[in-house]
């Protein structure tokens, strides 16, 4: 196995992870945590994308990234607005 695997497997983990602690109520889908989760998930499976490309995966971890950051974001200004 190359080391572009292991790191898109990492990935695959990452989101497996942030998606099964929210289901089990495990963590808050707020938590800095399942931000960081969602981030580093698509960021590796992209890296692993660079030696094996695959457009439609590429473009769906693309969008998932930008969705992840839009959303903290906005609950970060929220936060910051009612304090």
């Amino acid at each position: 196995m190359s080391a572009h695997e292991i790191v898109g497997l990492f990935g695959v983990a990452c989101y497996q992870i942030a998606y099964f602690a929210i289901q089990l109520g495990r963590i808050d889908p707020n938590d800095g945590r399942i931000v960081a989760l969602n981030v580093l998930g698509p960021v590796t499976l992209l890296y692993s994308l660079m030696h094996d490309f695959n457009l439609p995966s590429f473009v769906a971890h693309l969008v998932w990234v930008t969705i992840t950051l839009a959303g903290f974001v906005k609950s970060r200004l929220g936060r910051v607005s009612r304090t």
